[in-house]
């Protein structure tokens, strides 16, 4: 367990899986006689207007309006399509946990689906097991109520671990009586994990009375806790509380701040109304507080009857900027949006540690215009290159580094005429020559760089140490007519060694995929300079079959086979890992 002073961005998926996903809403939605007549009665008509409504909103990317009114057309009358394309609304937004559950209850409640759409609905669900782990939360106390990002989970004890998304979460456990435990957590990948809890008694408190004015029976919610029914009254911790009453017909009120003093009672007398319109608010990170029209209503997700018309909702967390938005609340489907957090550069928060260690993959293609050398010709050469990166990021966005890698890189050149020599006759030799050569080097080297960025970054970093390798060249042709064939199969294969000082420029662009993961792509210009440049033999003879005349050998010259410089383009694929 951690706490989630680094939040993850939430679940972003690339447009062709965007563009698979509005297939998937499209496709034989299964809704109950909407391709026949009009349904028989008002409450199917809702839930049918619902459905189409959401679906317009999907094809426009307004996912969390969507979900809304999926959700609505589902509450109003179940059916294939309302709960699958529910499903796939709340996976779109990175709600992922709630997705699974959906999508589970689709293939439980509806078990005539087609083949296609079975497939369909476990690709998702395998997906979404990804990026959903488990909290199993224990208590001190039986009956406290368990809240997570802000949505109540169940009462201790749990049956089981809570389905949560892989991130950082707000943990909150109340009990009347008992000091409220409130922290955070972070699932760094799909596993699980568990919280123990202690609620100590209440040492100073205050009480509060809660009652309506008109004497209606209502859910009292204290910090968005269910505590019971009006007329209510119990001791509570002492600070700032929020307020609300809820009821089943309809009737609410709007949250309420009260301060409770120590040893004080403080009475609400609380007027409810049909308010009309419902408010839902996703904060990212979800730690996040958020307050409606200037009052505090919690941590995390937060959803509630308002008034309807035009609503200011604020979100801040530690570490975040603090935004605002004005929202017009509607009362035709519920409202909600998703508020992202900005970070500031400026918090303590993010440069309070003293770096960070990380080990680093990248694979990618290794592109020369020649290896150099009298022996090349225009045509490129393409092979392939890896490399292990073993740095240390300051908190500044400098960063030192250790580099091992490897490349090999083939190039194949034009036929030429060369004179060869006749062993031991000494004479002179038409000969026609072509040449394949292949590159292959280990480097280590040290690395320079700087990052700015911290979910999207750039880095750019400099290389520098010492490539060791050999050149392999095979000759093939014709001396005076005659095809040269090997007497053995590496008469005509030479393996000469080479060392070069490498110089690596290099340029990165990362995305955090979790706290510690990052996904990056790069393109890296590699200098080569010759320390010792390869050169064919002349000090072995290159021996072939009688067929050149008296059967003697052939020696060819003693050319270099590489130049003083070769240049590559190496771009690559990469992950990093972190260790905190």
């Amino acid at each position: 367990m951690a706490s989630a002073d680094r939040v993850p961005s939430s679940v972003r998926r690339p447009q062709l899986l965007a563009a698979l996903l509005l297939l998937i809403v499209l496709f034989a939605s299964a809704w109950p006689n909407a391709a026949g007549a009009e349904p028989a009665d008002a409450k199917r008509a809702q839930a049918l207007a619902h459905f189409k409504h959401g679906n317009r909103l999907f094809r426009n990317q307004q996912f969390e309006r969507a979900v809304a009114a999926y959700g609505a057309s589902r509450s109003l009358l179940p059916s294939k399509g309302n709960t699958r394309n529910l499903a796939i609304a709340l996976s779109r937004i990175g709600r992922s946990d709630e997705a699974l559950d959906v999508f589970e209850s689709l293939l439980r409640e509806y078990p005539d689906l087609s083949a296609d759409d079975r497939a369909r609905v476990d690709r998702e669900i395998r997906q979404l097991a990804k990026r959903v782990g488990g909290v199993v939360v224990r208590a001190s106390e039986p009956g406290a109520t368990v809240v997570i990002d802000g949505r109540v989970r169940g009462l201790t004890p749990l049956s089981g671990a809570v389905r949560v998304t892989v991130g950082a979460h707000s943990l909150k456990v109340h009990k009347p009586g008992r000091r409220t435990h409130e922290s955070t957590f972070e699932l760094e990948s799909a596993e699980q994990i568990t919280i123990e809890v202690e609620l100590p008694a209440l040492a100073k408190s205050g009480r509060l009375k809660v009652s309506e004015a008109s004497g209606r029976t209502l859910s009292v919610l204290v910090d968005g806790i269910v505590v019971g029914k009006t007329p209510w009254q119990a001791l509570v911790s002492l600070g700032s509380h929020v307020v609300a009453l809820r009821g089943d017909d309809g009737f609410a009120t709007e949250p309420v701040a009260v301060a409770i003093k120590r040893d004080r009672t403080t009475t609400l007398r609380l007027q409810a109304l049909r308010l009309g319109c419902q408010l839902r608010v996703d904060p990212i990170p979800p730690t996040a507080r958020v307050l409606v029209d200037g009052i505090a209503v919690g941590d995390g997700t937060w959803q509630g009857p308002v008034r309807c018309g035009t609503r200011t909702v604020e979100v801040a967390d530690r570490g975040y900027l603090k935004r605002t938005r004005r929202v017009a609340v509607e009362a035709s489907v519920p409202t909600v949006i998703m508020v992202r957090l900005a970070r500031d550069p400026s918090d303590p928060l993010w440069n309070q540690d003293v770096g960070r260690f990380s080990l680093g993959v990248a694979l990618g293609a290794a592109i020369t215009p020649g290896l150099g050398g009298p022996l090349d010709d225009s045509t490129p050469g393409v092979g392939g290159a890896g490399r292990l990166r073993f740095a240390y990021r300051f908190p500044s966005g400098f960063g030192l580094g250790l580099d091992v890698g490897a490349l090999a890189i083939p190039k194949d050149g034009n036929a030429r005429a060369v004179r060869s020599r006749r062993v031991p006759a000494n004479t002179s030799l038409e000969t026609e020559l072509e040449e394949q050569r292949v590159l292959r080097a280990l480097n280590l080297g040290a690395v320079v760089g700087y990052t700015i960025g911290d979910e999207l970054t750039a880095t750019l970093a400099l290389g520098a140490g010492m490539a060791f390798g050999d050149v392999q060249a095979r000759r093939t042709g014709r001396v005076e007519g005659v095809d040269l064939t090997p007497a053995s199969d590496n008469s005509l294969r030479q393996r000469v060694g080479g060392a070069w000082l490498a110089l690596a420029p290099e340029l990165r662009l990362g995305y955090a995929v979790s706290r510690r993961v990052q996904l990056n792509v790069g393109i890296q210009a590699l200098v080569l300079l010759a320390l010792d440049t390869p050169s064919w033999r002349t000090d072995q003879d290159d021996a072939f079959a009688s067929n050149v005349s008296g059967g003697s050998f052939v020696r060819f010259p003693a050319d270099e086979l590489s130049g003083e410089t070769t240049w590559l383009i190496v771009p690559s694929l990469g992950v990093r890992h972190d260790f905190f």
